[in-house]
């Protein structure tokens, strides 16, 4: 069996070398690195694989969520984006595998699961499956922006024009974030949003990080729709590669009737097209075996349905069953 050598690569080298790969995003720079630096609950991890001549042949950035920090690892768990991304050889398909088996064996005493969220990438099933990693459906929709603005309207579902023409009569205006008022603002309407949801908010450090490394680097863009004065919803986009992944939106209920949602999500979408970008993903639409609300807004704007799916690994079952059950309640009373 090859031996290989596994190291946490400098930022750059590991930058360069998902820059040329095909499955390329930016969930797998080391951009991810910088944002969540310092963001508690939140503990990122890169690792690679070199060859004799210090080539990476594979890498994956991997992120360790605490959603309740007060019972740490009863309550973590791992999330990897689009990884592990490799050389298009024998050698770094070897090279991933092992890359899997090293993370996993670091990773393990600390997390309750890891779990993956694939790609296009067709080879990723056998490899992912071979290391105990169990696949599920999961749901996206991608955007092409190569087209005109009116090709693009045309693919919209008619609720959804008529929503952009009524925030159109009402006024609404889409602005950039470009201060820590606003910033502060999206963030309440993050917090808002995921208290109603049940869902934990990241750490507004993140947020902050976002704002300070990648929006200056045109690698990330934080939208508010704006209604007499007052910020109503928001969208935070990554910008990467050519493709503009929708990672956080927020909007606040008492204004759902104005439909900020809809006109933010048009204006990122004549913005990137009108930019060069080529695809808009909308970030997930969950398992098709649960009823997901969401999943029928993001399906009317046009987008083709794919299936990537997502592959879990449960480091220890019982524990895992029992905390699984212990969270359910406790969002419940949340």
């Amino acid at each position: 069996m090859t031996e290989f050598s596994i190291i946490k690569p400098e930022k750059d080298m590991l930058n360069k070398f998902v820059s040329k790969n095909k499955y390329a995003t930016i969930f797998q720079t080391g951009h991810m690195l910088d944002i969540y630096h310092g963001v508690p609950d939140c503990e990122p991890l890169a690792l690679a694989v070199v060859d004799d001549n210090d080539e990476i042949l594979a890498s994956l950035v991997s992120i360790k969520f605490t959603e309740i920090s007060e019972i740490g690892y009863l309550s973590s768990h791992i999330t990897i984006r689009d990884a592990p991304l490799w050389v298009n050889s024998e050698c770094g398909k070897s090279a991933a595998l092992a890359l899997i088996n090293k993370h996993d064996k670091i990773t393990k005493r600390g997390s309750l699961y890891n779990r993956i969220y694939s790609n296009s990438n067709a080879a990723m099933s056998d490899l992912l499956c071979s290391c105990d990693y169990n696949y599920e459906d999961n749901l996206n929709f991608l955007i092409d922006l190569n087209r005109t603005e009116e090709e693009l309207w045309s693919s919209l579902g008619k609720k959804k024009r008529n929503g952009i023409r009524q925030a159109q009569k009402n006024n609404l205006v889409i602005k950039e974030v470009e201060n820590y008022d606003e910033l502060k603002s999206f963030y309440n309407l993050l917090s808002e949003t995921s208290e109603t949801a049940k869902i934990p908010v990241k750490d507004f450090k993140l947020f902050y990080n976002v704002y300070n490394i990648l929006v200056p680097k045109g690698l990330s863009k934080i939208y508010l729709a704006i209604y007499d004065g007052l910020p109503i919803a928001g969208i935070l986009t990554l910008n990467y590669n050519n493709t503009i992944y929708d990672w956080y939106a927020c909007s606040s209920r008492k204004y759902l009737h104005l439909h900020p949602n809809e006109y933010l999500v048009w204006n990122i979408l004549s913005w990137g097209a009108k930019n060069g970008y080529s695809t808009f993903d909308f970030g997930g639409a969950g398992s098709p075996k649960v009823k997901y609300t969401v999943r029928n807004f993001k399906k009317q704007f046009g987008g083709t349905l794919v299936n990537y799916g997502t592959y879990t690994k449960i480091n220890k079952p019982l524990t895992f069953k029992v905390c699984k059950k212990c969270y359910e309640l406790y969002c419940k009373i949340l």
